[in-house]
């Protein structure tokens, strides 16, 4: 795993470590992390479009955790797991009407996809990540499985 370097100029608010896809593929996605008001951004711009990283709130700071996808036509799934549950974003393709994201958290639905101008942001529920030095292990990827 990689140790991700943030900006000198912003106070480390998350740690986020690269988790290798696949041990034959060397081009990951590559990842940066930066405060947005009350929320941390993990800002993914896709490379290979499949990865997946290890976050771990910090013990001060913000909580709150967004993951922002560049480059990403489709985003077929982001799941992560921690010690409070498991969290899915999956992309549903029904036969003859439009295509749309579905997030759980253990089973349940939830709010935590939204498409922007040029991105997609899933926001990992707080349930799922609550408090100082929660981590979680999450994995993306924009093909099917």
């Amino acid at each position: 795993m990689h140790r991700l370097a943030l900006p000198a100029l912003l106070p480390v608010f998350i740690t986020v470590f690269a988790l290798p896809a696949r041990a034959e593929e060397s081009e990951e996605d590559t990842i940066e992390t930066y405060a947005e008001g009350d929320a941390t951004i993990v800002l993914v711009t896709r490379v290979r479009g499949i990865g997946g990283a290890a976050v771990v709130l910090p013990r001060k700071g913000p909580q709150r955790v967004t993951l922002r996808f560049a480059g990403f036509a489709d985003l077929e799934s982001v799941k992560a797991k921690s010690g409070r549950g498991e969290f899915e974003c999956v992309l549903i393709r029904p036969e003859n009407r439009p295509e749309y994201n579905v997030c759980r958290l253990n089973g349940t639905e939830v709010e935590a996809f939204r498409v922007r101008p040029f991105d997609f942001e899933v926001r990992l529920p707080e349930a799922l990540l609550s408090g100082p030095g929660d981590a979680a292990e999450v994995r993306w990827s924009d093909r099917p499985p």
